[in-house]
């Protein structure tokens, strides 16, 4: 699959997921007007955890199972994945993404909360009649926290994607000596890093170096990168078929 159509299938699973986390983002907003009517800023990190949970880990799941056979698709028939490769994929995604989903509720909550607390700072000291504070702080709250839906739906896209071709790889070369390459999406919304990354080339097991960053893969912020070097990130990777073919004939 091309870089091209990798991102098509991407944006079609963030349409999917957007109403949804959508639809959270309301409740939320609606959780915390009824809280600062009553002068108390709600604790999402208590009250939204389990819900976003849930919603980000039947997300990932459902990404990960479009994205993890995609190499394995492309090999010949003679190399293609066996039933127990299959499975040890899926088994290992199901546990990662099981681990992940409440680090990253967990991270989306966290910047939640310090804007609830800032929202309701903020509509105190700017409001003057204090009926209207909680109207105030609502509102800012609200504008605070759709404005940051579309990058948390591209990035909870990308990740468990890019996620599942790098477990794939994994499995179909356990020797990690082939190659994968950096694709960027050539436009003018390509950030500089990554334009300057395209076409970086290293093997499966070594890290790509993107703005002075290591990341496994777009997305990826294990290895240290900051959030700023994967947010609204469309680039994907590209694992060598015919590298990981010729190591299986072996």
């Amino acid at each position: 699959m091309s870089a091209e159509s990798e991102l098509r299938a991407k944006l079609a699973l963030e349409r999917e997921f957007h109403p949804k986390l959508e639809a959270l983002f309301r409740e939320m907003v609606s959780t915390y007007a009824v809280g600062v009517e009553f002068h108390q800023v709600p604790r999402f990190q208590d009250r939204a955890s389990a819900p976003l949970i849930a919603l980000l880990l039947a997300h990932f799941i459902k990404t990960g199972s479009q994205f993890n056979n995609l190499t394995g698709s492309m090999l010949p028939r003679s190399v293609k994945p066996t039933g127990a490769e299959l499975a040890e994929i899926e088994v290992t995604l199901t546990q990662l993404f099981e681990k992940q989903a409440p680090e990253q509720a967990r991270l989306i909550l966290d910047t939640t909360d310090r804007q609830a607390q800032t929202a309701h700072i903020t509509a105190q000291n700017v409001e003057k009649d204090p009926s209207l504070i909680g109207a105030v702080a609502t509102g800012l709250f609200a504008r605070g926290l759709f404005s940051r839906l579309g990058r948390i739906r591209v990035l909870e896209t990308q990740l468990p994607a890019e996620q599942a071709k790098f477990i794939e790889a994994g499995v179909l070369d356990p020797s990690a000596s082939t190659m994968k390459k950096w694709v960027t999406q050539l436009d003018s919304r390509v950030r500089s890093a990554h334009a300057n990354a395209h076409g970086q080339r290293v093997t499966v097991d070594r890290p790509f170096t993107v703005g002075g960053q290591s990341l496994n893969f777009p997305g990826d912020t294990s290895l240290g990168a900051t959030i700023g070097n994967v947010i609204n990130c469309r680039c994907s990777v590209a694992y060598d078929i015919k590298g990981i073919a010729e190591v299986r004939k072996k």
